[in-house]
């Protein structure tokens, strides 16, 4: 999906800008909704925002080549419903789309209330051989000003094009090649007695009009949706689109959810996706709050309060502090929504800023589930990369647009993902499935592991950076290894690391020397030097193999 880092930077500077999470939400669902809502007193930036937030519908797997298209139509759906249940209502709806849920309150025909509001929305372009997914233009001033030069010159060499044959045209007629004028003399005949040298004109000028018309500067685009024709759907027997019943279901949500706050009534010309947003982040619809509250506690402390993040349903785990989930939910939405209220407000408690050492405590409570102390936390793929080049002066931290590739120096966040073809370097650290939802990433620890920090490119070569950085500062090796510990790990080395690190230069200066001779013209204190700097990138090698670089104490 060639635009979808369009959405990706979107959701960087909406976190970035503290946009309420409640707007940063209901722009996903229905962002060209509101776009038509407030089209007149927007700027041109913000209406392509509003397009591009829409593209949480579109990024979801497809099967593109599926010659049923109705089934490709309601399997798309059927993987939005279970996106959008699981992580913004932490309920598994899409269990219902074959009969009702087993276990929680969520029928059938819940099911296909919402469903209706999704095939009510336009998210693929065309049914072809190949389908194609929605993409909609994202219009600039700047750009439309040069479409309309380039069409002037289109518009000039099609003029200049239809002079050329009215002259050809009259060339004939007094030269006896054609009796009269066509209607149309600007026209080019199918079958007209052209010379060779008026044919080789003609074409010339028709291959500049082709070539100028291809070479219209495009808009850009961006992976969104769009209102259509709004349907209400039956429900299917055993889920199967082949197999509908004559009842239609009204367009809506699951009825248990809406005994606090009712779903406002959805026009027959509306998808719904508009009443959706509203009832989803009304503040006395608490469910959303929670359930985003609990994700961003799991992020800072390594478990979250309730232990499915992403099934708050029965067979869900009960909160381990209720009352705390509560507390902190009704007070983001006091304080507008704003996520780094959020995190400042977790980030400064008592909870966060214990140590994770063990204490009496671990015989009463092994899981820590009253929090008497931090959790351990391994970090994921992406933060462990950044680190790596971070550590040498290695990261550039501007916010990039477009894709990169993996030899890029930029943040993890602005590689490509190939969800067919997984880059092995992300695998070995547990990295997820990227056409599925995710509630928490597992971690492993396998022998893998330790062979990337041994052998892969990015750690050699943030080694030897670092390495010569280091060498460079001072001549005083007890310094070097002191900046070395700090940098790697943000410590300083105890008094045995100092004295273990410091034999282990010395020894790695030797195997160097014997492996290595002086090149010709180099002088021997040049060639120790070099020796001395090369030591000291395997030391910081190996306290990038270290489990503390990776782990979060």
């Amino acid at each position: 999906m060639p635009n979808a880092w369009r959405y990706r930077d979107w959701v960087i500077d909406a976190l970035n800008e503290d946009l309420g999470f409640d707007a940063f939400v209901e722009q996903q669902i229905a962002g060209d909704l509101l776009l038509e809502q407030q089209g007149a007193t927007l700027g041109e930036e913000e209406r392509n925002r509003l397009i591009t937030a829409t593209g949480f519908w579109v990024l979801g797997p497809k099967m593109l080549a599926e010659q049923d298209k109705e089934k490709m139509k309601i399997d798309i759906v059927d993987e939005q419903i279970d996106t959008f249940s699981r992580t913004m209502l932490g309920v598994t709806l899409a269990c219902a789309r074959c009969h009702d849920h087993k276990f929680d309150p969520f029928t059938q025909r819940d099911y296909y209330s919402m469903a209706g509001v999704l095939m009510s929305t336009r998210t693929m372009a065309d049914q072809a051989f190949v389908s194609q997914w929605m993409e909609r233009p994202l219009e600039t001033v700047a750009r439309r000003q040069e479409r309309q030069e380039h069409q002037k010159r289109i518009d000039e060499s099609i003029a200049a094009e239809r002079v050329l044959v009215k002259r050809f045209h009259e060339e004939l007629v007094s030269g006896g090649g054609l009796e009269k004028l066509p209607e149309d003399p600007t026209a080019r005949l199918k079958d007209g007695p052209y010379s060779e040298s008026m044919i080789k004109e003609l074409d010339a000028a028709s291959k500049q009009i082709e070539e100028l018309k291809k070479g219209m500067p495009a808009f850009d685009k961006a992976m969104a949706v769009e209102e259509h024709q709004a349907v209400e759907l039956p429900i299917h027997i055993r889920g199967n689109h082949l197999k509908p019943t004559s009842e239609k279901v009204p367009r809506g949500v699951p009825q248990v959810l809406t005994k606090g706050v009712a779903l406002e009534s959805i026009d027959g010309s509306q998808s719904g996706r508009m009443q959706l947003a509203r009832w989803l982040t009304d503040r006395s619809n608490p469910l959303f709050a929670r359930v985003m509250v609990n994700r961003v506690w799991m992020w800072h402390l390594g478990q979250p309060l309730v232990g499915s993040p992403s099934n708050f349903g029965f067979k869900g785990q009960r909160p381990t502090h209720p009352e705390l989930l509560d507390d902190l939910s009704r007070r983001w939405m006091e304080h507008g929504w704003s996520l780094k209220w959020l995190h400042r407000e977790i980030l400064l408690s008592a909870a966060y800023q214990r140590s994770s050492r063990s204490s009496l405590y671990e015989q009463e409570d092994p899981e820590n589930a009253y929090l008497w102390r931090q959790h351990r936390r391994r970090l994921e793929m992406e933060p462990i990369r950044d680190s790596l080049l971070a550590s040498a002066d290695r990261i550039d931290v501007r916010h990039a647009r477009g894709v990169q590739g993996m030899e890029s120096s930029l943040r993890s966040v602005y590689l490509n993902i190939n969800r067919a073809a997984l880059n092995d370097t992300f695998a070995i650290f547990d990295y997820v499935d990227p056409a599925s939802h995710i509630e928490q990433r597992a971690v492993t620890t396998v022998p893998s592991q330790s062979l990337f920090f041994l052998n892969n490119e990015i750690v050699s070569k943030s080694s030897e950076r670092l390495g010569e950085q280091l060498a460079s500062r001072s001549e005083d090796i007890s310094q070097v290894i002191h900046l070395a510990f700090r940098r790697v790990l943000g410590r300083d080395p105890t008094l045995q690391e100092l004295e273990r690190s410091s034999a282990f230069v010395a020894r790695a200066m030797e195997i160097w020397a014997g492996q290595i001779k002086p090149a010709e013209g180099v002088t021997e204190e040049s060639h120790r030097a070099s020796m001395r700097t090369r030591a000291i990138g395997s030391l910081v090698h190996s306290l990038f193999a270290l489990r503390e670089f990776i782990w979060v104490e």
